[in-house]
């Protein structure tokens, strides 16, 4: 059966970082459907024209857009949105990782699983690349949850062996064999992908860096996200954890996370110009930068 959706359309059909007027608008559009896939799209008159008989659903109070992507967001955050007021680490101390803390409780995970996948749809995201949980049955959850709806994931289980709760480290050996078991049993299946997601630099040794590089030499189609730059206090305790790297990204770039394939959510623009590899304007790069404003505001300095 095709239905007809009519209303004010805005949409870019070009990619509008490559091409001027990128954007395409109809004020009085018509949006084809058929089973789930749109068979036309255009002016109104149109598209009623092609499908004179389909029943028309009125859309013209609001607007229809394509499905938003979100490059950045963090699933067991959810009840946490909001909760400022204080610097970068004291808000992950206190405010954050004591949930984060209890998704060890499935019954919980699941339940916030649900509740998070609910909150990106009735907010128009279909696609999102999503930090997990620090616990592999968490992170089920939450691929499970994504399924059930038909929302695209790239997602993974958060790694980290020093320096948060006790309860969220792992070790390398650990995250490598609960990685594998996620890897095998969701990446590629359906929307699903997986990420590859240590914490930060500040959360992870050399050994868990190690694991996660070696991952991605098994599956070159991973993806890889993490943090980077957020807090000035946590660039300088990176660089006293790190001593032999240049910069905060060399000590991701020794590991070969730096690839077409990761996503780089921070605060701000690197201090540091001769960072390689680093999306600026007017510059091709290998990888991409995800700006974060609502972090920015827990953050800074």
């Amino acid at each position: 059966m095709t239905v007809l959706l009519r209303g004010l359309i805005l949409h870019t059909p070009q990619n509008p970082f490559r091409t001027d007027r990128a954007l395409e608008a109809f004020s009085d559009g018509g949006l084809a459907l058929r089973d789930g896939q749109i068979v036309a799209l255009g002016s109104f008159s149109e598209v009623r024209k092609q499908y004179p008989e389909a029943p028309v659903q009125d859309c013209r109070e609001g607007v229809l857009l394509p499905g938003l992507v979100d490059t950045h967001v963090h699933y067991p955050q959810t009840r946490v949105i909001g909760a400022m007021g204080y610097s970068l680490l004291d808000w992950l101390e206190k405010r954050t990782l004591p949930l984060e803390a209890r998704l060890s409780d499935n019954k919980l995970a699941r339940e916030l699983a649900r509740e998070f996948v609910g909150l990106l749809l009735r907010n128009g995201t279909t696609t999102a690349l999503v930090f997990g949980s620090h616990f592999q049955g968490a992170t089920a959850n939450l691929f499970g949850a994504a399924e059930d709806v038909g929302l695209r994931l790239i997602a993974g289980q958060i790694c980290s062996d020093r320096m948060l709760r006790p309860e969220l480290h792992t070790t390398p050996e650990r995250s490598y064999a609960e990685q594998k078991m996620l890897i095998q049993r969701f990446h590629g299946r359906g929307k699903l992908r997986y990420a590859v997601t240590p914490r930060f630099a500040l959360s992870a040794s050399e050994g868990l860096l190690e694991v996660c590089q070696t991952l991605l030499q098994e599956h070159p189609d991973l993806h890889f996200t993490t943090h980077i730059n957020e807090n000035l206090e946590e660039i300088r305790t990176v660089a006293e954890l790190f001593p032999w790297s240049r910069h905060y990204l060399h000590t991701y770039d020794r590991f070969g996370l730096v690839t077409e394939r990761s996503c780089w959510p921070t605060t701000s623009t690197p201090p540091n110009p001769s960072w390689p590899a680093w999306p600026r304007p007017g510059r091709p790069s290998p990888t991409a930068r995800a700006p974060t404003p609502l972090s920015a505001a827990v953050s800074s300095p």
